[in-house]
């Protein structure tokens, strides 16, 4: 899926483990389609996530499928397109913000945009991937 149509499609939507999710948006934008409808009531938590790709997929870790499915890459050159996972949470760069999975006012979380700090993702505690062409 290309980035604006995965930020229409997200933008603003509640979130809902396993059904519109961090790893759920991850996998429309790399279009892994089969592994999307597998997920769906897979888990709860984000803990859960993380645990139903090896389970799923084969690959032992999120990680390990990112590597596959694309280039990691160094944070002080990270772009609009590219994906961001850490602190247990993933999400994409659009517009030279993050967009992903946040809270709003009320405490409720829902996709949208925040600033994207290229100096934390520096710290050693994002680690960065390029989708593939």
């Amino acid at each position: 899926m290309e980035l604006h149509d995965l930020i229409e499609k997200y933008r603003g939507a509640s979130r809902a483990p396993s059904s519109c999710d961090c790893l759920t948006l991850l996998l429309h934008y790399l279009d892994d389609e089969k592994h999307i409808e597998q997920i769906k009531g897979r888990y709860k938590t984000q803990r859960g996530a993380f645990r139903t790709i090896p389970k799923l997929t084969g690959y032992a870790s999120i990680g390990e499928y990112l590597e596959t499915h694309c280039e990691r890459i160094q944070p002080l050159f990270c772009r609009d397109g590219d994906i961001v996972v850490g602190g247990g949470h993933m999400a994409v760069i659009a517009s030279g913000h993050i967009f992903g999975v946040g809270k709003d006012i009320d405490g409720f979380e829902e996709f949208g945009f925040k600033p994207l700090e290229v100096t934390a993702l520096n710290k050693g505690e994002h680690i960065i991937y390029r989708k593939k062409r």
